[in-house]
């Protein structure tokens, strides 16, 4: 996500859907990658609500998101903070209010 689309509610909203027929259509096969799939929605909520109040994401919150799913994906003693760290990574990069 980046750009206009990171802060634009409607086209994040979109974005979100087409990734639930995704998941729909592809089950996750294992509980591991099921959980990665939770994170990734966490992330999604977080940016929503975050334009939703009026707050303009950094264009760059996408990639250091999946930056730290990658590194608790391959770091599993990681996994135990990532919804902090995406919390983190979401607020810290709060741009000007709309």
């Amino acid at each position: 996500m980046i750009g206009a689309v990171a802060a634009d509610a409607e086209a994040m909203a979109r974005f979100g859907e087409l990734v639930r027929r995704v998941w729909a259509r592809w089950p996750p096969t294992t509980t591991r990658s099921g959980r990665f799939r939770l994170y990734t929605a966490i992330m999604y909520w977080q940016v929503l609500g975050h334009i939703a109040a009026g707050r303009v994401p950094d264009p760059h919150y996408y990639q250091k998101a999946v930056a730290a799913l990658t590194h608790a994906w391959t770091a599993p003693q990681a996994a135990p903070g990532l919804i902090d760290r995406l919390t983190e990574i979401i607020t810290a990069t709060t741009g000007e209010h709309r």
